[in-house]
């Protein structure tokens, strides 16, 4: 097929083009209540192909996609068409790099019998317990990604990935309710399933026996998932992302500038993050991005100063810098003091959102708790609802963050960060 898609494009003669071909195999088991409802495994072909098509000072681009049995000069000349009617400034889309990281290949796909066994022994450590598993999901899959452009470059490399999903019944003073935690990785042993459900299981427990929260005002502590949707890693999902991106300076949406603080006054730590990845096994790892640009561990903001921006090829050229690769896994730096020493009477712990989605723009929000603690008398009380009100760049420039380090889903940095001056709208 690709040979073919190859000739088309050559009779065609676009300005430039590139062919994305992903060979995916997959693999996924089902269980309703403790019986299996379904397994699939498969392997399958797909071929994205962008054409680029130069009018003027603009360039056009357009992708499709291309499956086994499709009309490919049809498919081709329809993208060239639609390539014609966008009109970009004009930039270069390939280049010949050099120094691409070699990236560790992917293990092998676990076989039925070893997922069979994985989500059976799970069941089996629930039945100890007073809650049921309703319902779990494993899905492991194995990508090779081949990319040839008209330059006459081929690069090749190969990704893993997990997700795990299951759905808890537990009764407790909030009656009887359901609880649905899920987790994505680079590989299966990275979750554990038998630790992913006993974590859980524990979660769905104080949920179903917590509180509803009074309004409260002070230090807010965030672990766990609530730590990891903070730092996630999307720019339409992540205000600190969204503003360390080229492509939205180039649109005058950033309100960062390189050399200056992200916020003026800072009264806690000062906060380090940056993007790689080049690290082992991580979930957002990756040898080069789609224009083929190498991957490299980028410092975005250092100490709370800005210091580069996320540029692709096509944004680095109009901004007159160099490309940066792919966004990889969130690193953040760690501070000098200890997790325990954040649980202090009259504080409070967050460890999830019900959704935690910040205004990319202002970095305003206003998000649901699922489950937080109060600290009490040296003991943590759970509560359910109440809203955490705030903005993420003040947020930022007021917190502390541990010396332990935990990751998760492409998270790297502090076990836990402790906010200053926030405020939970409760009863």
């Amino acid at each position: 097929m690709k040979k073919e898609i190859i000739k088309q494009l050559e009779r065609e003669k676009p300005d430039f083009w590139k062919i994305e071909q992903a060979e995916i195999e997959r693999r996924n088991i089902y269980f309703e209540k403790s019986e299996e409802e379904s397994f699939i495994s498969g392997k399958r072909t797909d071929c994205l192909v962008t054409v680029y098509k130069k009018i003027g000072k603009t360039l056009g681009e357009s992708a499709v996609t291309i499956k086994e049995g499709d009309d490919i000069k049809r498919k081709i000349k329809e993208a060239i068409i639609a390539a014609k009617l966008i009109k970009n400034p004009y930039y270069i889309p390939f280049e010949k790099f050099s120094g691409y990281p070699a990236l560790k290949k992917p293990k092998e796909l676990p076989s039925y019998e070893e997922l069979r066994k994985n989500v059976k022994d799970c069941y089996a450590e629930m039945k100890k317990t007073d809650a049921k598993l309703n319902a779990f999901e494993v899905f492991a899959k194995k990508s090779k990604v081949a990319v040839t452009t008209s330059l006459g470059q081929e690069l090749e490399e190969e990704h893993s990935g997990a997700y795990a999903e299951c759905v808890i019944t537990i009764k407790g003073k909030r009656g009887e309710m359901e609880y649905v935690p899920m987790r994505q990785e680079a590989l299966l042993e990275q979750i554990d399933l038998k630790e992913f459900v006993n974590h859980n299981y524990h979660i769905a427990k104080d949920i179903s026996n917590s509180s509803s929260p009074k309004t409260f005002k002070g230090n807010v502590i965030l672990t766990g998932d609530a730590l990891g949707e903070f730092f996630i890693t999307s720019p339409n999902d992540n205000p600190s992302i969204f503003h360390s991106s080229a492509r939205f300076k180039f649109m005058n949406l950033s309100r960062f500038e390189i050399g200056k603080p992200i916020e003026m006054q800072v009264l806690g730590d000062k906060i380090t993050i940056k993007s790689n990845p080049l690290i082992k096994d991580g979930a957002r790892s990756a040898a080069f991005d789609s224009n083929l640009v190498p991957a490299r561990e980028l410092v975005l903001i250092e100490n709370g100063i800005f210091r580069n921006f996320l540029a692709s090829k096509r944004y680095a050229d109009y901004l007159k810098i160099k490309p940066t690769g792919p966004v990889g896994n969130i690193e953040v730096g760690l501070g000098n003091t200890p997790a325990d020493d954040f649980y202090k009477d009259g504080n409070c712990e967050i460890v999830s959102f019900s959704w935690f989605s910040p205004s990319i723009y202002s970095g305003d929000f206003t998000a649901e708790v699922r489950l937080g603690y109060m600290i009490k008398d040296g003991k943590k009380i759970p509560f359910k609802g109440g809203m955490l009100v705030g903005n993420y760049f003040k947020l930022l420039a007021n917190c502390i963050l541990s010396r332990e380090k935990w990751s998760k889903s492409g998270y790297y940095g502090p076990k836990a960060i402790m906010f200053g001056n926030c405020l939970i709208s409760g009863s």
